[in-house]
């Protein structure tokens, strides 16, 4: 048996495999030096202590016309022994050329009195879970190739398409019965009143430097209580874009204690085509900064703190029948999968009132803890009661607010067009004789005023009738001709022989 390092390395597997990687150089030179080049089977033994890896290569010689064992090692997530050493052993993994290949793999390592019989997958199955893996070649050359692979690593995170769907058909008239205030108590399961928990959300403009000012909501909420005598508290301050999608958010958390303060700043920032968050973590004098930046195009279907208090309440009013799987990130700002299912309805006095709720429970599957709050909510989407699985507090509505419904306006009224007799009105026949009076006094009050009128015209009758013309308007034309301005020459009244200018040939 060869004795190798000891390479300090923290416990987890990722870190496991990192270290062994950087070390292959050494494995493979302590092997060479051994002379195990050659048919055969290496085995790699992993020592995992407090602080340190220990590897160890040991040869088990086969015979010259055996084939290199086909052999994959099963691996499980073993959790750390009441010893402070962990010890697991693993076997030589050939890869065969054929990855649908049936090969045997031995099942969880077997304690000390009991055995696990093998089972059956393929060299591609095998590969994907976690293996520590040496490859022994065939001809005179070894090659060592350690691959610990965490089961999560290469999955990517999705939101489902019900999620998608859902965010994509929420219209602005459904968000605009969601814009209202609320404020609710936080008690203890002793019923003490801890602290007090406020949410606002109101339209607004999000003006990004160097964009468009772009309509949005926005959303506040603050939560402050005292548990042990120990002030804590969170607040966030976000815009929303009418998309759901989050613009930028603030979030601030605190915990005061004597010895030992704790408090994180975390900023939500979309820049560009990317999402970049930034994280201060302040613990005492002790300051860290943290910034990681994400693609929107992998996180369609994030719902942030800050948005999530807004998809509540459209949940609320639609009461989904079908689990909704959406994008998040957990406290350490780890992208992860956020759900939410149904509870169903139930009573609940609020204030002097017992009222229905229905209830929406909401689970951040994050990696480190998942974490699941069971809430509840009046029709129109107002929180009734909050409660975080595990907590020894509980978010209480203790007074009933207006609720906020959607205004139906009365039908416009159609009166369909009747025919006008205005003979028949009344008012409208008295307006005509009164108008009908008002000319025939202004008439003959002219007449009275231009007595040379009447001369005028009894002239002008007495000639027709003499006269007796067939054409009546030409006989008009040529006995006024005269009196006009634009009249020169020629005699007053010339001889009816003569052709009128007047008469149309």
């Amino acid at each position: 048996m060869l004795q190798g390092r000891t390479f300090p390395c923290a416990p987890p597997l990722h870190e496991i495999a990192s270290c062994v990687q950087e070390n292959m150089a050494d494995l493979a030179t302590l092997a060479k030096d051994e002379k195990l080049l050659g048919p055969g089977s290496v085995v790699l033994s992993i020592q995992m202590e407090t602080e340190s890896l220990e590897v160890a290569v040991t040869t088990d010689t086969l015979n010259s016309n055996t084939e290199p064992s086909n052999i994959i090692s099963g691996t499980e997530d073993v959790s750390p022994a009441p010893t402070d050493v962990l010890s697991v052993e693993r076997d030589t993994l050939v890869v065969p050329p054929d990855p649908d290949k049936e090969v045997t793999t031995p099942a969880d390592i077997p304690t000390a009195d009991q055995e696990s019989p093998g089972t059956k997958c393929t060299a591609e199955e095998a590969v994907a879970t976690d293996t520590v893996t040496v490859v022994n070649g065939v001809g005179g050359e070894v090659v060592f190739d350690v691959d610990i692979k965490d089961p999560t690593s290469d999955k990517v995170l999705k939101a489902s398409p019900e999620a998608i769907e859902f965010m994509a058909d929420v219209g602005l008239e459904e968000l605009g019965l969601c814009l209202f205030n609320e404020s609710l108590q936080t008690f203890s399961e002793a019923g003490q009143e801890l602290g007090s928990f406020t949410v606002s959300v109101q339209p607004a403009y999000h003006h990004p430097e160097g964009h468009d000012e772009e309509r949005c909501f926005l959303v506040h909420a603050s939560t402050h209580s005292t548990i042990d005598n120990i002030p804590t508290g969170s607040s966030i301050v976000a815009y929303i874009s009418q998309n759901m999608e989050t613009l930028e958010q603030h979030h601030h958390e605190f915990i005061k204690m004597k010895s030992h303060s704790v408090d994180k700043k975390t900023q939500m920032l979309r820049q560009e085509d990317h999402l970049v968050i930034s994280t201060v973590i302040t613990e005492g004098e002790s300051v860290r900064r943290e910034s990681v930046s994400h693609p929107l195009s992998s996180l369609e279907g994030l719902i942030s703190e800050a948005s999530n208090l807004l998809i509540m309440r459209l949940l609320a009013r639609k009461k989904p029948s079908r689990e909704l799987v959406f994008l998040t990130f957990d406290t350490e700002m780890n992208l992860c999968t956020s759900s939410y299912s149904e509870l169903g309805s139930r009573s609940q006095v609020i204030g002097r009132d017992t009222v229905e709720v229905y209830g929406l429970e909401r689970t951040v599957h994050s990696e480190d803890v998942p974490v699941t709050w069971q809430c509840y909510f009046l029709s129109d989407g107002h929180l009734a009661s909050r409660v975080q699985v595990g907590s020894p507090a509980a978010v209480i509505l203790t007074e009933m607010p207006v609720l906020s419904e959607a205004v139906e306006c009365d039908p416009k009224p159609v009166f369909g067009k009747k025919p006008l007799i205005w003979q028949e009105d009344a008012e409208l026949y008295s307006k005509f004789l009164d108008r009908k009076d008002e000319l025939i006094a202004d008439h003959e009050t002219y007449l009275r005023r231009h007595p040379e009128l009447r001369l005028l015209l009894a002239d002008f009758m007495q000639f027709l009738l003499l006269r007796k013309p067939t054409d009546v308007f030409t006989f008009a034309a040529e006995f006024f001709g005269p009196f006009s301005v634009a009249q020169t020459g020629g005699e007053p009244f010339c001889s009816s022989k003569v052709p009128s200018p007047f008469k149309i040939t």
